[in-house]
Protein backbone atom coordinates (compact mmCIF):
# COMPACT_ATOMS: atom_id res chain seq x y z
CA UNK A 1 0.00 0.00 0.00
CA UNK A 2 1.34 3.44 -0.95
CA UNK A 3 0.26 6.35 1.24
CA UNK A 4 0.79 9.99 0.31
CA UNK A 5 -0.46 13.32 1.60
CA UNK A 6 -1.59 16.49 -0.15
CA UNK A 7 -2.99 19.69 1.32
CA UNK A 8 -3.13 18.15 4.81
CA UNK A 9 -5.40 15.32 3.65
CA UNK A 10 -4.23 11.74 3.25
CA UNK A 11 -4.78 9.64 0.16
CA UNK A 12 -4.57 5.87 -0.10
CA UNK A 13 -3.70 4.54 -3.52
CA UNK A 14 -4.31 1.06 -4.86
CA UNK A 15 -1.26 -1.12 -5.30
CA UNK A 16 0.86 0.16 -8.16
CA UNK A 17 3.21 -1.86 -10.31
CA UNK A 18 5.92 -0.01 -12.20
CA UNK A 19 8.51 -0.94 -14.75
CA UNK A 20 12.14 0.12 -14.34
CA UNK A 21 13.03 3.70 -15.19
CA UNK A 22 13.95 4.59 -18.75
CA UNK A 23 16.65 7.29 -18.64
CA UNK A 24 16.30 9.66 -21.59
CA UNK A 25 18.83 12.32 -20.57
CA UNK A 26 21.48 12.46 -17.87
CA UNK A 27 24.75 14.09 -16.93
CA UNK A 28 27.37 11.48 -16.16
CA UNK A 29 28.40 13.34 -13.02
CA UNK A 30 25.81 15.72 -11.58
CA UNK A 31 28.54 17.96 -10.22
CA UNK A 32 30.34 18.18 -13.55
CA UNK A 33 31.53 21.68 -14.45
CA UNK A 34 31.16 23.10 -10.93
CA UNK A 35 34.05 24.97 -9.32
CA UNK A 36 35.35 24.03 -5.87
CA UNK A 37 33.41 26.96 -4.41
CA UNK A 38 30.20 25.89 -6.18
CA UNK A 39 30.59 22.32 -4.96
CA UNK A 40 31.01 23.60 -1.40
CA UNK A 41 27.98 25.87 -1.76
CA UNK A 42 25.78 22.95 -2.73
CA UNK A 43 27.12 20.68 0.02
CA UNK A 44 26.29 23.35 2.61
CA UNK A 45 22.69 23.45 1.35
CA UNK A 46 22.06 19.80 2.27
CA UNK A 47 20.89 20.62 5.80
CA UNK A 48 18.91 23.74 4.89
CA UNK A 49 15.16 24.11 4.47
CA UNK A 50 14.82 24.29 0.69
CA UNK A 51 11.67 25.47 -1.07
CA UNK A 52 12.12 25.43 -4.87
CA UNK A 53 11.21 28.36 -7.06
CA UNK A 54 8.52 26.45 -8.90
CA UNK A 55 8.08 29.03 -11.65
CA UNK A 56 11.76 28.82 -12.63
CA UNK A 57 11.92 25.05 -12.12
CA UNK A 58 9.01 24.43 -14.46
CA UNK A 59 10.39 26.86 -17.03
CA UNK A 60 13.73 25.04 -17.09
CA UNK A 61 12.22 21.54 -17.06
CA UNK A 62 9.56 22.18 -19.68
CA UNK A 63 11.96 24.07 -21.96
CA UNK A 64 14.46 21.21 -22.04
CA UNK A 65 14.67 19.66 -25.55
CA UNK A 66 14.30 16.11 -24.22
CA UNK A 67 11.17 17.02 -22.26
CA UNK A 68 9.62 18.93 -25.15
CA UNK A 69 10.18 16.01 -27.54
CA UNK A 70 8.81 13.55 -24.97
CA UNK A 71 5.49 15.34 -24.39
CA UNK A 72 4.96 16.57 -27.95
CA UNK A 73 1.30 16.05 -28.95
CA UNK A 74 0.55 14.29 -25.63
CA UNK A 75 -1.54 15.21 -22.58
CA UNK A 76 0.61 15.80 -19.52
CA UNK A 77 0.45 17.58 -16.16
CA UNK A 78 2.69 18.37 -13.19
CA UNK A 79 1.96 15.98 -10.32
CA UNK A 80 4.55 16.57 -7.58
CA UNK A 81 7.22 19.21 -7.01
CA UNK A 82 10.14 19.59 -4.66
CA UNK A 83 10.95 15.91 -3.99
CA UNK A 84 14.43 16.04 -2.39
CA UNK A 85 17.36 13.63 -2.82
CA UNK A 86 21.16 13.40 -2.65
CA UNK A 87 23.52 12.24 -5.38
CA UNK A 88 27.24 11.63 -4.89
CA UNK A 89 29.44 13.60 -7.26
CA UNK A 90 32.91 12.29 -8.05
CA UNK A 91 33.81 15.70 -9.43
CA UNK A 92 32.87 17.44 -6.16
CA UNK A 93 33.91 14.43 -4.02
CA UNK A 94 30.77 14.92 -1.94
CA UNK A 95 27.03 14.55 -1.95
CA UNK A 96 25.11 17.32 -3.68
CA UNK A 97 21.42 18.02 -3.12
CA UNK A 98 18.94 17.76 -5.97
CA UNK A 99 15.18 18.07 -6.24
CA UNK A 100 12.73 16.51 -8.58
CA UNK A 101 9.61 17.46 -10.51
CA UNK A 102 7.25 14.61 -11.35
CA UNK A 103 4.81 14.73 -14.25
CA UNK A 104 2.03 12.42 -15.43
CA UNK A 105 1.55 11.67 -19.12
CA UNK A 106 -0.84 9.50 -21.16
CA UNK A 107 -3.03 8.82 -18.15
CA UNK A 108 -5.86 6.25 -18.43
CA UNK A 109 -8.09 4.66 -15.79
CA UNK A 110 -5.59 1.84 -15.34
CA UNK A 111 -2.14 3.29 -16.11
CA UNK A 112 0.01 6.32 -16.83
CA UNK A 113 3.56 7.24 -17.76
CA UNK A 114 5.49 9.09 -15.08
CA UNK A 115 8.19 11.63 -15.98
CA UNK A 116 10.95 12.42 -13.47
CA UNK A 117 13.02 15.59 -13.92
CA UNK A 118 15.96 15.94 -11.50
CA UNK A 119 17.34 19.45 -11.05
CA UNK A 120 20.18 21.30 -9.35
CA UNK A 121 19.35 23.23 -6.14
CA UNK A 122 21.16 26.40 -7.20
CA UNK A 123 21.12 26.74 -10.99
CA UNK A 124 17.90 24.79 -11.61
CA UNK A 125 19.74 23.09 -14.47
CA UNK A 126 18.21 19.79 -15.58
CA UNK A 127 20.44 16.89 -14.50
CA UNK A 128 18.36 13.90 -15.57
CA UNK A 129 15.06 13.07 -17.25
CA UNK A 130 13.59 9.59 -16.99
CA UNK A 131 10.21 7.90 -17.45
CA UNK A 132 8.44 4.95 -15.91
CA UNK A 133 5.27 3.18 -17.01
CA UNK A 134 2.96 2.64 -14.04
CA UNK A 135 -0.03 0.29 -13.91
CA UNK A 136 -2.74 0.74 -11.31
CA UNK A 137 -5.30 3.29 -10.20
CA UNK A 138 -3.73 6.63 -9.40
CA UNK A 139 -6.40 9.26 -8.61
CA UNK A 140 -5.77 12.95 -8.88
CA UNK A 141 -5.37 14.58 -5.46
CA UNK A 142 -8.23 16.73 -4.24
CA UNK A 143 -7.78 20.46 -4.62
CA UNK A 144 -9.22 21.85 -1.39
CA UNK A 145 -12.09 24.26 -1.85
CA UNK A 146 -13.60 26.61 0.76
CA UNK A 147 -16.98 25.76 2.25
CA UNK A 148 -19.35 26.24 -0.73
CA UNK A 149 -22.33 27.64 1.18
CA UNK A 150 -23.04 30.47 3.61
CA UNK A 151 -24.88 29.82 6.88
CA UNK A 152 -25.04 32.32 9.74
CA UNK A 153 -26.14 30.06 12.60
CA UNK A 154 -23.97 27.00 13.18
CA UNK A 155 -24.57 24.23 15.71
CA UNK A 156 -21.83 23.51 18.24
CA UNK A 157 -20.31 20.50 19.97
CA UNK A 158 -17.59 20.65 22.61
CA UNK A 159 -14.64 18.28 22.85
CA UNK A 160 -11.60 18.11 25.17
CA UNK A 161 -8.15 19.17 24.03
CA UNK A 162 -5.19 17.69 25.89
CA UNK A 163 -1.78 19.38 25.77
CA UNK A 164 0.00 16.06 26.29
CA UNK A 165 3.70 16.29 27.31
CA UNK A 166 3.55 20.09 27.44
CA UNK A 167 6.32 21.71 29.47
CA UNK A 168 5.30 23.42 31.67
CA UNK A 169 2.07 21.42 31.92
CA UNK A 170 -1.04 22.98 30.39
CA UNK A 171 -4.39 21.82 31.76
CA UNK A 172 -6.96 20.20 29.47
CA UNK A 173 -9.37 22.67 27.90
CA UNK A 174 -12.75 22.27 26.26
CA UNK A 175 -12.95 23.47 22.66
CA UNK A 176 -15.92 24.62 20.59
CA UNK A 177 -16.47 22.80 17.27
CA UNK A 178 -19.07 24.53 15.08
CA UNK A 179 -20.81 22.28 12.53
CA UNK A 180 -23.63 22.47 10.00
CA UNK A 181 -25.28 20.61 7.12
CA UNK A 182 -27.09 21.44 3.89
CA UNK A 183 -29.56 19.26 2.02
CA UNK A 184 -29.49 16.56 4.66
CA UNK A 185 -30.14 15.53 8.24
CA UNK A 186 -27.80 14.95 11.18
CA UNK A 187 -29.05 11.86 13.02
CA UNK A 188 -26.33 11.84 15.66
CA UNK A 189 -23.01 13.52 16.39
CA UNK A 190 -20.44 12.66 19.05
CA UNK A 191 -17.07 14.12 19.92
CA UNK A 192 -14.04 12.90 21.82
CA UNK A 193 -10.33 13.70 22.04
CA UNK A 194 -9.26 14.67 18.51
CA UNK A 195 -12.26 13.07 16.84
CA UNK A 196 -15.76 13.93 15.58
CA UNK A 197 -18.14 11.18 14.45
CA UNK A 198 -21.41 12.02 12.72
CA UNK A 199 -24.32 9.98 11.32
CA UNK A 200 -25.88 11.65 8.28
CA UNK A 201 -28.78 11.12 5.90
CA UNK A 202 -29.63 12.73 2.57
CA UNK A 203 -32.01 11.84 -0.26
CA UNK A 204 -29.80 13.67 -2.74
CA UNK A 205 -26.27 15.03 -2.30
CA UNK A 206 -25.73 16.75 1.02
CA UNK A 207 -22.77 18.64 2.42
CA UNK A 208 -21.51 18.45 6.00
CA UNK A 209 -19.07 21.02 7.38
CA UNK A 210 -17.29 21.63 10.66
CA UNK A 211 -14.73 24.10 11.95
CA UNK A 212 -11.73 22.79 13.91
CA UNK A 213 -10.04 25.46 16.05
CA UNK A 214 -6.51 26.18 14.90
CA UNK A 215 -5.40 26.43 18.54
CA UNK A 216 -6.68 22.90 19.27
CA UNK A 217 -3.71 20.70 20.39
CA UNK A 218 -3.73 18.47 17.34
CA UNK A 219 -0.07 17.47 16.87
CA UNK A 220 3.27 16.96 18.60
CA UNK A 221 5.17 17.87 15.44
CA UNK A 222 7.45 20.91 15.58
CA UNK A 223 6.63 22.21 12.11
CA UNK A 224 8.09 25.72 11.72
CA UNK A 225 5.97 28.80 11.11
CA UNK A 226 4.08 29.37 8.85
CA UNK A 227 3.74 25.93 7.20
CA UNK A 228 2.06 24.24 10.14
CA UNK A 229 -1.29 22.84 9.02
CA UNK A 230 -3.92 20.43 10.25
CA UNK A 231 -3.57 16.81 9.17
CA UNK A 232 -6.98 15.18 9.12
CA UNK A 233 -8.06 11.62 8.32
CA UNK A 234 -11.64 11.16 7.18
CA UNK A 235 -13.40 7.78 7.00
CA UNK A 236 -16.88 7.05 5.67
CA UNK A 237 -19.07 3.97 5.89
CA UNK A 238 -20.72 1.91 4.55
CA UNK A 239 -18.51 0.60 3.07
CA UNK A 240 -15.57 1.64 5.24
CA UNK A 241 -13.22 3.73 3.15
CA UNK A 242 -10.93 6.71 3.55
CA UNK A 243 -12.26 9.75 1.73
CA UNK A 244 -10.94 13.21 0.95
CA UNK A 245 -12.27 16.15 2.91
CA UNK A 246 -11.75 19.74 1.80
CA UNK A 247 -9.60 21.62 4.32
CA UNK A 248 -8.94 25.37 4.16
CA UNK A 249 -7.58 27.77 6.78
CA UNK A 250 -9.10 30.97 8.15
CA UNK A 251 -8.18 33.25 11.05
CA UNK A 252 -9.44 31.02 13.84
CA UNK A 253 -10.41 27.68 12.28
CA UNK A 254 -9.65 24.98 9.80
CA UNK A 255 -12.82 24.83 7.70
CA UNK A 256 -13.56 21.19 6.80
CA UNK A 257 -16.37 19.94 4.59
CA UNK A 258 -17.33 16.85 2.65
CA UNK A 259 -20.15 15.87 0.25
CA UNK A 260 -22.20 12.73 0.94
CA UNK A 261 -25.36 10.96 -0.19
CA UNK A 262 -27.72 8.42 1.35
CA UNK A 263 -27.07 7.19 4.88
CA UNK A 264 -23.46 7.72 5.91
CA UNK A 265 -21.34 7.67 9.04
CA UNK A 266 -18.31 9.93 8.77
CA UNK A 267 -15.41 9.92 11.22
CA UNK A 268 -13.01 12.92 11.34
CA UNK A 269 -9.74 12.17 13.16
CA UNK A 270 -7.31 15.06 13.61
CA UNK A 271 -5.06 14.44 16.63
CA UNK A 272 -1.85 13.11 15.10
CA UNK A 273 1.17 11.94 17.12
CA UNK A 274 4.60 11.68 15.55
CA UNK A 275 5.90 9.88 18.67
CA UNK A 276 8.46 12.56 19.40
CA UNK A 277 7.63 12.80 23.10
CA UNK A 278 7.10 16.52 22.61
CA UNK A 279 4.18 18.61 23.75
CA UNK A 280 0.93 18.61 21.80
CA UNK A 281 -0.03 22.04 20.52
CA UNK A 282 -2.09 23.87 17.94
CA UNK A 283 -0.92 26.40 15.39
CA UNK A 284 1.40 29.03 16.82
CA UNK A 285 -0.01 32.01 14.90
CA UNK A 286 -3.62 32.12 16.11
CA UNK A 287 -4.83 35.67 16.89
CA UNK A 288 -5.84 36.27 20.50
CA UNK A 289 -9.34 37.36 19.56
CA UNK A 290 -10.01 33.82 18.28
CA UNK A 291 -9.96 32.30 21.76
CA UNK A 292 -13.44 33.57 22.59
CA UNK A 293 -14.70 31.65 19.55
CA UNK A 294 -12.72 28.45 20.08
CA UNK A 295 -12.17 27.79 23.80
CA UNK A 296 -14.86 27.27 26.44
CA UNK A 297 -14.37 29.88 29.16
CA UNK A 298 -17.49 30.81 31.09
CA UNK A 299 -16.30 34.23 32.22
CA UNK A 300 -14.96 35.14 28.79
CA UNK A 301 -18.03 33.75 27.04
CA UNK A 302 -20.28 35.92 29.19
CA UNK A 303 -18.10 38.92 28.40
CA UNK A 304 -18.25 38.23 24.67
CA UNK A 305 -22.05 38.50 24.80
CA UNK A 306 -21.74 42.15 25.79
CA UNK A 307 -21.75 45.05 23.36
CA UNK A 308 -18.48 46.38 21.97
CA UNK A 309 -18.76 49.40 24.27
CA UNK A 310 -19.25 47.24 27.39
CA UNK A 311 -16.31 44.99 26.42
CA UNK A 312 -14.13 48.10 26.00
CA UNK A 313 -15.17 49.34 29.44
CA UNK A 314 -14.17 45.97 30.93
CA UNK A 315 -10.59 46.49 29.75
CA UNK A 316 -10.50 44.59 26.44
CA UNK A 317 -8.38 46.22 23.74
CA UNK A 318 -10.47 47.87 20.99
CA UNK A 319 -8.77 45.63 18.44
CA UNK A 320 -9.62 42.42 20.36
CA UNK A 321 -13.36 42.99 20.77
CA UNK A 322 -15.44 39.90 19.98
CA UNK A 323 -18.36 40.37 17.58
CA UNK A 324 -21.19 37.84 17.54
CA UNK A 325 -22.45 35.86 14.55
CA UNK A 326 -21.57 37.49 11.22
CA UNK A 327 -20.92 40.96 12.62
CA UNK A 328 -17.55 42.54 11.79
CA UNK A 329 -15.30 44.60 14.04
CA UNK A 330 -14.36 48.14 12.96
CA UNK A 331 -12.42 50.70 14.98
CA UNK A 332 -13.05 54.43 14.69
CA UNK A 333 -10.17 56.92 14.43
CA UNK A 334 -10.59 57.67 18.16
CA UNK A 335 -10.19 53.91 18.87
CA UNK A 336 -13.83 53.33 19.70
CA UNK A 337 -14.87 49.86 18.46
CA UNK A 338 -18.16 48.84 16.87
CA UNK A 339 -19.67 45.60 15.59
CA UNK A 340 -21.45 46.17 12.27
CA UNK A 341 -22.91 44.15 9.42
CA UNK A 342 -20.51 43.02 6.71
CA UNK A 343 -22.00 45.26 4.01
CA UNK A 344 -21.66 48.26 6.34
CA UNK A 345 -17.90 47.86 6.72
CA UNK A 346 -17.03 49.20 3.26
CA UNK A 347 -19.45 52.10 3.63
CA UNK A 348 -17.83 53.21 6.90
CA UNK A 349 -14.37 52.77 5.37
CA UNK A 350 -15.20 54.86 2.32
CA UNK A 351 -16.79 57.58 4.45
CA UNK A 352 -13.68 57.84 6.61
CA UNK A 353 -15.43 56.70 9.79
CA UNK A 354 -13.01 53.79 10.21
CA UNK A 355 -9.45 54.60 11.28
CA UNK A 356 -7.27 54.81 8.16
CA UNK A 357 -4.19 56.63 9.43
CA UNK A 358 -0.81 54.90 9.11
CA UNK A 359 0.12 56.44 12.46
CA UNK A 360 -0.93 53.14 14.05
CA UNK A 361 2.34 51.65 12.80
CA UNK A 362 4.36 54.14 14.85
CA UNK A 363 1.94 54.36 17.78
CA UNK A 364 2.06 50.60 18.34
CA UNK A 365 5.68 50.08 17.31
CA UNK A 366 8.93 49.80 19.23
CA UNK A 367 11.35 52.49 18.10
CA UNK A 368 14.46 50.40 18.74
CA UNK A 369 13.05 47.39 16.88
CA UNK A 370 11.94 49.59 13.98
CA UNK A 371 15.40 51.20 13.71
CA UNK A 372 17.11 47.79 13.67
CA UNK A 373 14.67 46.48 11.10
CA UNK A 374 15.03 49.49 8.82
CA UNK A 375 18.83 49.25 8.99
CA UNK A 376 18.70 45.65 7.73
CA UNK A 377 16.58 46.40 4.67
CA UNK A 378 18.63 45.97 1.52
CA UNK A 379 18.56 48.92 -0.87
CA UNK A 380 16.89 49.15 -4.26
CA UNK A 381 20.25 49.01 -6.05
CA UNK A 382 21.29 45.96 -4.01
CA UNK A 383 18.06 44.20 -4.98
CA UNK A 384 18.75 44.83 -8.68
CA UNK A 385 22.34 43.55 -8.32
CA UNK A 386 21.08 40.40 -6.60
CA UNK A 387 18.78 39.69 -9.55
CA UNK A 388 21.68 40.16 -11.99
CA UNK A 389 23.69 37.60 -10.00
CA UNK A 390 20.67 35.29 -9.92
CA UNK A 391 20.36 35.43 -13.71
CA UNK A 392 24.00 34.43 -14.06
CA UNK A 393 23.73 31.67 -11.45
CA UNK A 394 20.64 30.15 -13.06
CA UNK A 395 22.02 30.52 -16.61
CA UNK A 396 19.26 32.78 -17.91
CA UNK A 397 19.74 35.36 -20.66
CA UNK A 398 17.56 37.83 -22.52
CA UNK A 399 15.79 36.49 -25.58
CA UNK A 400 17.67 37.38 -28.77
CA UNK A 401 14.61 39.23 -30.10
CA UNK A 402 14.72 41.71 -27.19
CA UNK A 403 17.02 44.72 -27.30
CA UNK A 404 18.69 45.19 -23.92
CA UNK A 405 18.59 48.97 -24.41
CA UNK A 406 14.78 48.82 -24.38
CA UNK A 407 14.68 47.21 -20.93
CA UNK A 408 13.75 49.27 -17.87
CA UNK A 409 14.48 47.56 -14.55
CA UNK A 410 12.13 48.67 -11.77
CA UNK A 411 12.19 47.80 -8.06
CA UNK A 412 9.40 48.41 -5.55
CA UNK A 413 9.37 47.47 -1.87
CA UNK A 414 6.18 45.93 -0.55
CA UNK A 415 4.43 43.44 1.70
CA UNK A 416 2.96 40.52 -0.23
CA UNK A 417 1.46 37.07 0.22
CA UNK A 418 3.57 34.80 -1.97
CA UNK A 419 2.15 31.72 -0.25
CA UNK A 420 -1.13 32.41 -2.09
CA UNK A 421 0.57 32.71 -5.49
CA UNK A 422 1.15 36.46 -5.50
CA UNK A 423 -0.97 39.01 -3.72
CA UNK A 424 0.54 42.44 -3.21
CA UNK A 425 -1.05 44.09 -0.18
CA UNK A 426 0.98 47.09 0.99
CA UNK A 427 3.71 49.36 -0.32
CA UNK A 428 6.63 49.87 2.08
CA UNK A 429 8.62 53.11 2.37
CA UNK A 430 12.31 52.10 2.15
CA UNK A 431 13.33 55.16 4.18
CA UNK A 432 11.18 54.29 7.20
CA UNK A 433 10.54 50.58 6.75
CA UNK A 434 6.82 51.26 7.37
CA UNK A 435 3.76 50.59 5.19
CA UNK A 436 2.36 53.60 3.34
CA UNK A 437 -1.23 52.47 3.89
CA UNK A 438 -3.23 50.25 6.26
CA UNK A 439 -5.23 47.12 5.57
CA UNK A 440 -8.98 47.69 5.17
CA UNK A 441 -11.12 46.08 7.90
CA UNK A 442 -12.72 43.46 5.63
CA UNK A 443 -9.40 41.67 5.39
CA UNK A 444 -8.72 38.76 7.69
CA UNK A 445 -8.37 39.81 11.29
CA UNK A 446 -4.61 39.26 11.31
CA UNK A 447 -4.25 42.89 10.25
CA UNK A 448 -6.83 44.36 12.61
CA UNK A 449 -4.39 44.26 15.50
CA UNK A 450 -1.95 47.18 14.92
CA UNK A 451 1.08 45.44 16.51
CA UNK A 452 1.06 42.83 13.72
CA UNK A 453 3.73 44.75 11.81
CA UNK A 454 6.01 44.98 14.86
CA UNK A 455 5.70 41.21 15.34
CA UNK A 456 6.69 40.77 11.69
CA UNK A 457 9.79 42.90 12.33
CA UNK A 458 10.70 40.76 15.37
CA UNK A 459 10.45 37.66 13.19
CA UNK A 460 12.88 39.09 10.66
CA UNK A 461 15.28 40.15 13.44
CA UNK A 462 15.35 36.65 14.99
CA UNK A 463 13.59 37.80 18.17
CA UNK A 464 10.75 36.10 20.03
CA UNK A 465 7.53 37.04 18.27
CA UNK A 466 3.77 36.54 18.20
CA UNK A 467 3.39 36.72 14.46
CA UNK A 468 -0.13 36.08 13.14
CA UNK A 469 0.10 36.51 9.36
CA UNK A 470 1.96 34.73 6.57
CA UNK A 471 3.20 37.49 4.27
CA UNK A 472 6.72 38.76 3.67
CA UNK A 473 8.52 41.93 2.66
CA UNK A 474 10.03 41.80 -0.83
CA UNK A 475 11.67 43.92 -3.44
CA UNK A 476 9.59 43.39 -6.56
CA UNK A 477 12.21 43.66 -9.34
CA UNK A 478 10.62 43.87 -12.77
CA UNK A 479 12.05 43.81 -16.31
CA UNK A 480 9.87 45.93 -18.56
CA UNK A 481 9.92 47.38 -22.05
CA UNK A 482 6.98 49.73 -21.42
CA UNK A 483 6.18 51.37 -18.09
CA UNK A 484 2.69 52.48 -19.13
CA UNK A 485 1.59 49.22 -20.77
CA UNK A 486 -0.68 46.68 -19.11
CA UNK A 487 1.04 43.39 -19.84
CA UNK A 488 2.84 40.57 -18.07
CA UNK A 489 6.56 41.06 -17.54
CA UNK A 490 9.27 39.12 -15.68
CA UNK A 491 9.29 39.69 -11.91
CA UNK A 492 11.90 38.59 -9.40
CA UNK A 493 10.93 38.64 -5.70
CA UNK A 494 13.94 39.44 -3.52
CA UNK A 495 13.57 39.02 0.23
CA UNK A 496 14.20 42.51 1.61
CA UNK A 497 16.24 41.24 4.58
CA UNK A 498 18.23 38.16 3.52
CA UNK A 499 18.50 39.11 -0.16
CA UNK A 500 17.39 35.75 -1.55
CA UNK A 501 15.35 35.45 -4.73
CA UNK A 502 12.47 33.28 -3.51
CA UNK A 503 10.05 33.45 -6.43
CA UNK A 504 9.83 34.51 -10.07
CA UNK A 505 6.94 35.16 -12.43
CA UNK A 506 6.63 35.36 -16.23
CA UNK A 507 10.35 34.83 -16.86
CA UNK A 508 9.55 33.03 -20.10
CA UNK A 509 8.19 36.34 -21.48
CA UNK A 510 11.69 37.73 -21.85
CA UNK A 511 14.35 35.17 -20.92
CA UNK A 512 15.77 31.99 -22.42
CA UNK A 513 18.19 29.38 -21.10
CA UNK A 514 21.89 29.66 -21.93
CA UNK A 515 23.07 26.65 -23.88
Amino acid sequence: MIVSTFASTSFIFEELSAQESNILFTKSDWGEGLSTRECSERFQLIQTNFEPNLDLARFKAESHPTFKKLVENKDWTLDHDGVRALRFSNHCNSDIPVFELQYKMEQTESSHTRIYVSMDYVSYDVLEISTRFVEGHYPDPIRPQPIPFHIKNWHQIQIPGEFTNSDPPIPTEMFKIPYTITNGEIKNITGSLGEIKVELSSKDEGKFALKIPRNYPHTDDDMPYPEQTLEIFTFKEPPLEEVNAHVTKSDCFYDVWIPFSGNSTIDFAFRISYLQGKGFHGDNDVPKYCFAQTVVDESRDKLSMLSAHKQLESGISPYEIFCKNDMKLVVKHDEKPACVKENTVRILWERGWVARSTSIYTKYSNEEILDRFQSKLISQDEAKEIVQEYLAKTHLKLDEQINEKDIVVTADLGYALLSKGYLSLLDIDPKTGLPTDIMPPWWEGYYKSPPWYTELQKYYLGMEYERVEDGDIFWNVGYRTCLDCIADYPIFFVDAINGKVTKTMHIDDMFTIES
